[in-house]
């Protein structure tokens, strides 16, 4: 009964995203649908991040490109929505000080105060100087998360390296001219130690993830403030209901 139930809930048309649909082909469309209160209490119990993630892509439908092809930052923005419109996340509790007046702010915001940033580029081309060899640099998609999130669980991970070899998406020129390779995560780690430190500073940075922003009004002064929220895969992705 509940499977034919689920089969019948209607998907939703996502009009905007983050990304503002850079990056993928034209005509893409992407649904969501709402949460379940069973879904809503399975994800609850979940200690991967991985698992999360992977259960949120089941809500997920989308046409012109396979799911997780999405920008992670895209389906942030999706999980969101569906928190939102589902009623899993009714408000959250801020505590932080004002950016104009210093005092403390103790406030408990609506989900629709939660927003996330648009951004311009998904991609950036390194040229490896003396060389033809372009190094591909691109916000990560679910897939390659997903694959940084099962190699952190491994024995022994280099996690200051995979979070830099993150972005790198591919290679070109290397090792024939002409010759064009989509790395793995791995694969990208190799790449990664050979490149000089400034590239990542002037490559990378401009392509991580941004965690969701949440608008907070200072009960002192007024000022509209913008914060962060760093804890967003406990308080935002992964569902809870207010006692």
């Amino acid at each position: 009964m509940a499977k034919d139930l689920l089969e019948l809930m209607p998907y939703y048309l996502v009009s905007a995203l983050p990304s503002r649909f850079i990056g993928y082909p034209p005509g893409t469309k992407v649904y969501y649908r709402l949460l379940t209160t069973r879904e809503s209490l399975e994800m609850a119990k979940m200690q991967r991040v991985y698992d999360t993630y992977r259960y949120i892509l089941k809500g997920v439908k989308t046409e012109g490109i396979e799911k997780e092809d999405l920008f992670m930052s895209d389906l942030i923005f999706i999980s969101v929505l569906r928190s939102s419109q589902s009623g899993t996340v009714n408000a959250l509790n801020v505590q932080a000080v004002c950016s104009k007046c210093g005092k403390n702010i103790k406030a408990e915001v609506g989900i629709e105060e939660v927003y996330m940033e648009d951004y311009d580029k998904v991609q950036k081309r390194y040229e490896l100087e003396g060389t033809d060899i372009v190094v591909v640099f691109e916000r990560p998609r679910v897939r390659r998360y997903l694959e940084y999130l099962e190699y952190l669980e491994e024995e022994n991970p280099d996690q200051d390296l995979a979070a830099l070899a993150l972005p790198i998406k591919s290679i070109e020129n290397f090792p024939d001219k002409g010759m064009y390779k989509e790395l793995s995560l791995k694969e990208a780690m190799e790449i990664a130690e050979d490149l000089p430190v400034a590239v990542f500073e002037e490559l990378s940075g401009g392509l991580r993830e941004e965690p969701p922003k949440v608008r907070v009004v200072c009960e002192h002064c007024g000022e509209e403030n913008k914060y962060s929220i760093d804890n967003y895969e406990e308080v935002v992705i992964k569902p809870f209901r207010r006692p």
